[in-house]
């Protein structure tokens, strides 16, 4: 009686777990149009989680297809990079197999822009406004009709020895001194950063100045009076080898009298 109460167990837990093992990942098989409505060919396609995390990627065939694998079922960000210009859309995967097709002739683009200095900005879409994907500026976005995009911007960036400063953002007339912008893409637009270069000791606070003037001037002094001291030094050595001559000649003349 044992024996089959502990068989009805195990096939019990059999039925349970053998289609999990047995169930493959789901696989999308995505095809990428240009924007000129041509095939999307040898374009690198990268697939982020809904947090934003890097799950896998795929270069497109000359027909611009690509087969990627996923863990899970959820939603997806799925980025293409062409040349001067990514496409970026979201995709809710279902079913262990997904097929769909990405055009960016049907989708409005986006220029991203940044006046002085290329920045990295971070990009989301509406429906995972945690998945911020990072893209440098001075490049066009395409991503489908009516979506939301979140841009945001850094709001200084260090190249030594100028720090560039975000002054302003401007898009659709409007402009705005915080560095996120959020977007309903219903046409064609142009979003541009405006940065202003000025020195790096403009910008530190003004402790650190002090702090850097001291070094200085105590660096000056080193570099004053190491010179002075080294040349005391060196004449104590002489003077002191001088004396040493002295004593042994004494010494010698000492020893022939004797």
């Amino acid at each position: 009686m044992r024996s089959i109460y502990l068989a009805i167990v195990a096939l019990a837990l059999l039925a349970i777990v053998f289609p999990a093992v047995l169930a493959a990942d789901p696989t999308l098989t995505l095809t990428f149009v240009a924007p000129d409505k041509t095939a999307l060919a040898n374009a690198l396609v990268k697939v982020f989680d809904s947090n934003g995390d890097l799950v896998t990627n795929a270069t497109t065939d000359a027909s611009g297809k690509a087969t990627v694998s996923v863990s899970t079922t959820g939603l997806y960000n799925i980025l293409a990079a062409g040349s001067g210009y990514y496409i970026l859309t979201v995709l809710n995967v279902t079913a262990s197999s997904t097929t769909a097709t990405i055009d960016a002739s049907a989708m409005y683009k986006v220029d991203i822009l940044s006046t002085l200095k290329s920045v990295d900005v971070k990009v989301s879409r509406g429906e995972t406004p945690s998945a911020k994907i990072g893209l440098a500026t001075n490049t066009s976005l395409y991503t489908d009709a009516g979506k939301t995009i979140t841009l945001e911007f850094p709001s200084q960036v260090s190249a030594f020895p100028y720090v560039y400063k975000l002054n302003k953002i401007v898009y659709d007339s409007t402009a705005t001194t915080n560095n996120t912008v959020t977007m309903a893409v219903n046409a064609n637009a142009v979003v541009t950063a405006y940065y202003e270069k000025v020195l790096i000791l403009q910008v530190l606070p003004t402790w650190v100045l002090i702090a850097f003037a001291a070094v200085i001037i105590i660096a000056v002094g080193v570099l004053a009076f190491a010179p002075r001291m080294a040349k005391k030094v060196i004449l104590s050595i002489m003077e002191e080898d001088r004396e040493f001559v002295k004593r042994k000649r004494f010494v010698k003349s000492r020893e022939d009298e004797e």
